[in-house]
C-alpha cells in the first residue's frame, strides 16, 4: 500500500483498513472520517463545474475532487480547519466532521 492509493488516504484519514478492504472488495463504499486529514467544501454541481474549468484554465494544481450525484454536488477535499474560515456562500458548505461514503 503506497500512500497515495485511495486505500491509504482513506487509512490515514482515520478509517480502520479492515472495513475499507471489506467493503471495497464487495463493491460497497466506505465511510471515512472528515476533519483528521482533510475537511470537505461541498459545492453545487454547477458551482463545481465552474470552480473546475477556472482551476484548470490557471493550470492550478488540484487535489482529490469528487462528484457526488446522489447530492447533486462536488466536493473539494481541503487542508483540516478549513471550514473554521469558510465564508457563508450560497451553494457552498464546508464541512469539518461527520463521514464521508
Amino acid at each position: 500500500m503506497t500512500p497515495h492509493t485511495p486505500t491509504a488516504l482513506a487509512v490515514a484519514a482515520g478509517a480502520r483498513l479492515s472495513d475499507v478492504e471489506r467493503a471495497w472488495r464487495t463493491g460497497r463504499a466506505v465511510e471515512v472520517p472528515i476533519g483528521a486529514a482533510w475537511d470537505v467544501t461541498r459545492v453545487t454541481r454547477t458551482i463545481g463545474a465552474v470552480a473546475l474549468h477556472r482551476l484548470r484554465a490557471r493550470g492550478t494544481a488540484l487535489g482529490l475532487v469528487l462528484d457526488v450525484p446522489p447530492r447533486a454536488t462536488v466536493e473539494f477535499l481541503a487542508p483540516p480547519g478549513c471550514s473554521a474560515s469558510w465564508p457563508p456562500l450560497t451553494g457552498t458548505r464546508c464541512v469539518a466532521s461527520g463521514v464521508m461514503r
